[in-house]
C-alpha cells in the first residue's frame, strides 16, 4: 500500500476552507439497524458536506450472500463519485458523526476506486463541534458533476474462499467487539478459525482521534504483526475492519480488507466456526 494522507485535525480543516483551497467533503452517517443518517445529516453538518448513504452508495445493496456491505459495483460507484463532483484528482474529506468507522469505509471505497487525496477528518463530526466550528442544516448538492473513472481494486481485498489459507499464513484480525468474537453467554458469538480479536475501538482515543502510529503499531506487534507478515481485517460486515486498515496505514503498516466479513461467512453452513 502506498503511503496515505494523514488526518485532518477541524482547525486545519476550517483554515484550509477559510483559504478556498478546493476540497469536496462527504458526510457519512451510518449506525448498523437504522436508516436515520439522512436525518442526522440534515441536523447539523459541515458547510459544503455531501450526503453519503453507506448502504447504497459504498455497498452493493442489490446483491445478497456477500455480507451486510458489499463492495459496490465499479460502474455504480463511478456515478455516485461523478454525482458528488469527483475527479482523478479531487482532494476529498470524509466524516462521520459516530466512531469513524463509516468515515473509514468511504476513505476504502474511494481509494479503492483510485482516489489519491483522500483524508479523514480526525475525531469526526465530534471534534469539528467542540472547536466550535460552523455547522449548517440544508442538504447540499454538488456544484458541478465530476469525471472520475473508477479504477477498482487500487487497494487490496481478500474473498471468502481466500480467507482460511490467509489465517494458516497471515494475521486475521477480527474488529468487532470482544463479546461476538468469543463470549461463553452468547451462543452467537464466534469467529473465523485463527482470527485474533482487535475490536476496532482500539485504534482511537478517548475523544475518538486515531491513536498515535507508535502505539498503533504497539498494538499490532502484540497480535504478531510483524515485517513481512500478510495481515487482513474483518468485521461483521465490512465498516468497522476499514478502520484498522486505515490505522495499520497511518502507521506504516499493511493490512487488507475482507469487505464480506463475518455476515459473509456465515452464510455457509459448511465454514468453520470457532468460539
Amino acid at each position: 500500500m502506498s503511503k496515505e494522507l494523514p488526518p485532518i485535525s477541524a482547525v486545519e480543516l476550517h483554515q484550509s476552507i477559510e483559504r478556498g483551497d478546493p476540497v469536496v467533503l462527504l458526510d457519512v452517517r451510518y449506525t448498523p439497524g437504522k436508516s436515520d443518517g439522512f436525518d442526522r445529516y440534515l441536523s447539523a453538518h459541515l458547510p459544503g458536506a455531501i450526503y453519503v448513504d453507506l448502504p447504497t452508495q459504498l455497498s452493493n445493496p442489490n446483491i445478497s450472500g456477500k455480507g451486510n456491505s458489499p463492495l459496490p459495483v465499479a460502474s455504480d460507484f463511478q456515478k455516485h463519485a461523478r454525482h458528488w463532483g469527483l475527479h482523478e484528482n479531487s482532494r476529498v474529506v470524509v466524516y462521520d458523526d459516530t466512531n469513524g468507522a463509516p468515515a473509514a469505509r468511504a476513505w476504502w471505497v474511494l481509494r479503492w476506486a483510485g482516489l489519491k487525496h483522500v483524508q479523514i477528518l480526525d475525531g469526526g463530526l465530534n471534534a469539528w463541534k467542540s472547536r466550535g466550528l460552523p455547522v449548517v442544516t440544508e442538504a447540499v448538492s454538488p456544484p458541478s458533476s465530476g469525471a472520475l473513472q473508477v479504477q477498482e481494486g487500487r487497494l487490496p481485498s481478500l474473498g471468502v474462499d481466500e480467507i482460511l489459507d490467509f489465517s494458516r499464513s497471515g494475521v486475521l484480525l477480527d474488529a468487532r467487539l470482544a463479546s461476538a468474537y468469543s463470549d461463553p453467554l452468547n451462543p452467537a458469538s464466534g469467529h473465523i478459525p485463527g482470527a485474533k480479536s482487535l475490536p476496532a475501538s482500539m485504534v482511537l482515543d478517548a475523544q475518538g482521534s486515531l491513536k498515535p502510529a507508535n502505539e498503533i503499531r504497539a498494538l499490532a506487534k502484540s497480535l504478531g504483526v510483524e515485517k513481512g507478515v500478510p495481515v487482513a481485517a474483518y468485521c461483521g460486515g465490512g465498516v468497522s475492519a476499514a478502520l484498522l486498515v486505515y490505522a495499520f496505514a497511518q502507521a506504516g503498516l499493511s493490512a487488507q480488507l475482507y469487505p464480506g466479513s463475518w455476515s459473509e461467512w456465515i452464510t455457509d453452513n459448511s465454514r468453520p466456526i470457532e468460539r
